[in-house]
């Protein structure tokens, strides 16, 4: 307690502020009770964190889901909690948990930086010209995504109209 209570004292006497003895324990309660929403906030993203640690060694679909919509609920709509479920994922390799957690991010409007950042690792980066969207879509096309394939394909048609590589995976895309 007198470590507090020297810590408190250096602190307060930065601001030209002096604490009596019965004091401490007082102003303690009071630093202990505004870092408190921070607390819970870490603690709720950690656990959010171990039930999609959990989510990726379950056994079943149903139990996955259960735990991952249990993370979910852990954090809510709090933007560095929906980062936190987003990386994780990622490093997990649940790619629609954290397509869900960018969405969530992305419904919340903060954490522009973050969100960005997320849909790179989620999306790659994207081709910066019509030839090189072509070898990608064509990649997709090998890998048997063609879901992924099409969709992408549309998001260049509408970029580059008048690309010649991307006329000709018309026909093999739609």
């Amino acid at each position: 307690m007198r470590y507090l209570s020297d810590t408190l004292n250096t602190l307060l006497a930065a601001f030209g502020l002096t604490l009596e003895p019965w004091m401490a324990p007082v102003a303690a309660l009071l630093i202990f009770g505004l870092l408190m929403p921070f607390i819970i906030r870490g603690r709720k993203i950690k656990l959010a964190r171990k039930r999609l640690q959990e989510s990726s060694h379950a056994s079943s679909l149903e139990d996955r889901r259960r735990l991952q919509r249990e993370a979910f609920e852990l954090v809510g709509d709090a933007p560095m909690g929906l980062v936190a479920i987003a990386e994780e994922s990622l490093r997990r390799g649940m790619r629609p948990a954290a397509q869900e957690a960018v969405r969530l991010l992305a419904d919340t409007g903060k954490e522009r930086d973050m969100l960005k950042t997320l849909r790179r690792k989620l999306d790659g980066d994207r081709p910066r010209n019509p030839e090189a969207e072509a070898a990608a879509i064509e990649r997709l096309l090998e890998a048997g995504m063609t879901d992924e394939a099409r969709s992408r394909f549309r998001a260049a048609t509408r970029r580059w109209p008048d690309a010649a590589a991307l006329a000709e995976l018309h026909g093999r895309v739609d």
